[in-house]
């Protein structure tokens, strides 16, 4: 999926996976690219059966004064790799990410967003929240990285997990790569 959203558009994608059968393997690849003052929400809803093995890659560049949204639940799937990868191409840029996975059974389970502050005056916000049972696993990357030159900068990441069981895993490994002085 390639979509470009002109200046001062405005526009909401709801994209959905499910399926019954078992022995699905699907690859998805997003990229949106975000004129100035462009507005759009992308969400993704995953819903497959226990054996699907889904891999995904979404990315964002995002223009002056332009906001890109992300709304990522995943559910289902016996293994599933998804990155959300949001780029600020100029002053204004914001972004935000908010995503769910729920691995249960044997279900496996792996989540990279990251954030690239690349110019100054930009914003983003992170919230992933998670949860497993049985001998569900799970991991997420969450990365926000701020140029040298881009002061003014403002990003926040947050993850909250709940493990049912004993036998539940989830990994978090939050990273900041800061290389400006002047970021909130």
């Amino acid at each position: 999926v390639f979509v470009t959203a002109r200046a001062g558009a405005r526009a909401t994608i709801v994209e959905r996976l499910r399926g019954g059968s078992p022995a699905r393997e699907v690859a998805v690849s997003c990229a949106l690219e975000l004129d100035e003052r462009a507005d759009l929400t992308y969400a993704v809803v995953q819903n497959v059966a226990a054996g699907a093995k889904i891999a995904a890659r979404r990315s964002s560049a995002v223009g002056a004064g332009a906001r890109v949204a992300w709304s990522v639940a995943l559910l289902g799937g016996a293994s599933s790799t998804d990155e959300v990868i949001s780029t600020h191409t100029a002053p204004g840029a914001s972004s935000e990410t908010g995503a769910l996975f729920f691995p249960v059974g044997r279900e496996n389970v792996q989540l990279t967003t990251e954030v690239r502050h690349d110019v100054p005056s930009t914003t983003s916000q992170t919230v992933v929240r998670s949860i497993a049972a049985g001998r569900g696993r799970g991991r997420y990357f969450g990365n926000i990285r701020i140029a040298p030159h881009a002061h003014g900068s403002e990003a926040a990441l947050r993850d909250y997990t709940l493990l049912i069981g004993k036998d539940a895993r989830i990994d978090a490994i939050p990273a900041l790569e800061i290389a400006a002085n002047d970021v909130k």
